[in-house]
């Protein structure tokens, strides 16, 4: 059974405002978006439109639509680009790609991030082949490399409605459609590396020493050289600063969450079927009594870091499951502090529905 319908995509075109890098077809490459987007002149303003003659004369030759950072475009992909990044603790970003048939999007290739590959209508057929190059970083693309020797896939399936298969960053994948309506969600998260710490370092730590300023010497035994090395070495090896860097990492993780209007102005309760989860990836326990949250520190009390931790452990929650499990702490105050931790987007509080709620 299909998690979604095509009624949900129907409706997300219906309000979505295309643009050339929001709405993207390829067919055997990218297609110009002139042959399924119009420029208009509307309202005082120029804006594209889905040219429906050449959008849906491409969907039958077998082209794909992707939907760029699709989690801006719909609530249940913010919701599911969320659940990733609480499970992996990293910044993610997703790519929805809508198929009736054809031959695939990218052919074999690569990504430089870590792929959380979720389809939600119809199936696919997955093949994976071992990284020729190892972990590449953001600039190391497979167009620059050649393909894998190898002819068969080191693994296969096929995924249906429902399945979720992860690709780590740097494994050559090929993504086959059958001749049937298909969405998947193409999850990507984005984990520091020991290079991003080093640089890090570089900029955060060095600006200070008066030998790092220096004008950059011709012999490598210059003294400056050498102090700013020693400066470096320094700072890389201070726990603190990889401390810092991590923390830092985590806070550019949040995601933005859901708008809940009654409900954060105190009109309205949270209903019992309603889904509690963590909107980012938080590195509280019992005895923390501060979360850092973009450009500020939140002071936590006993009732939210019981929520947290919960919420740490089991992922999500409905509000009558929350409620039972913390049935000690009075309704009011717990439903209060719930409210408190929503508004500072750590909780994400939403009912369960399809792509149009």
């Amino acid at each position: 059974k299909s998690v979604l319908g095509l009624q949900d995509i129907d409706a997300l075109l219906n309000t979505l405002e295309p643009d050339e890098r929001r709405l993207q077809m390829f067919l055997q490459g990218q297609v110009p978006s002139p042959q399924f987007l119009d420029e208009v002149f509307e309202l005082g303003r120029h804006k594209h439109r889905i040219n429906k003659v050449g959008f849906f004369n491409l969907l039958q030759q077998g082209a794909t639509l992707v939907i760029n950072q699709a989690e801006d475009t719909a609530s249940v992909f913010k919701r599911l680009c969320a659940e990733i990044a609480n499970f992996t603790g990293q910044t993610s970003s997703s790519n929805a790609y809508l198929s009736f048939g054809g031959k695939g999007t990218f052919g074999k290739h690569w990504d430089t991030h870590d792929v959380f590959a979720l389809q939600l209508i119809g199936k696919k057929h997955w093949q994976l082949f071992e990284p020729t190059l190892p972990l590449p970083l953001s600039h190391q693309t497979s167009a620059k490399y050649s393909q894998p020797p190898q002819t068969e896939p080191s693994f296969e399936c096929t995924l249906s409605a429902g399945d979720l298969l992860y690709i780590p960053r740097g494994w050559w994948h090929k993504v086959t459609p059958f001749e049937v309506e298909s969405l998947h969600l193409s999850i990507g998260t984005y984990p520091p590396t020991v290079l991003d710490y080093l640089m890090w370092v570089c900029k955060t730590q060095l600006p200070p020493s008066l030998a790092a300023r220096k004008t950059c010497p011709s012999q490598i035994k210059d003294p400056a050289l050498t102090q700013a090395i020693e400066k470096f070495l320094q700072s890389v090896n201070q726990q603190h600063n990889l401390h810092t860097f991590n923390n830092s990492q985590r806070v550019n993780a949040q995601h933005s969450g859901e708008f809940q209007t009654a409900l954060l102005l105190n009109k309205n309760k949270i209903g019992d079927s309603q889904i509690v989860s963590l909107n980012a990836h938080i590195a509280a326990d019992q005895n923390t009594h501060s979360i850092d949250i973009k450009d500020l520190t939140l002071n936590i009390n006993s009732i939210g870091r019981f929520i947290i931790s919960l919420l740490q452990v089991r992922g999500q929650l409905s509000w009558g499951e929350l409620r039972e499990l913390l049935s000690d702490i009075p309704e009011a105050a717990l439903h209060q502090t719930a409210v408190d931790l929503s508004r500072y987007e750590l909780l994400n509080i939403h009912t369960p529905g399809s792509l149009t709620h």
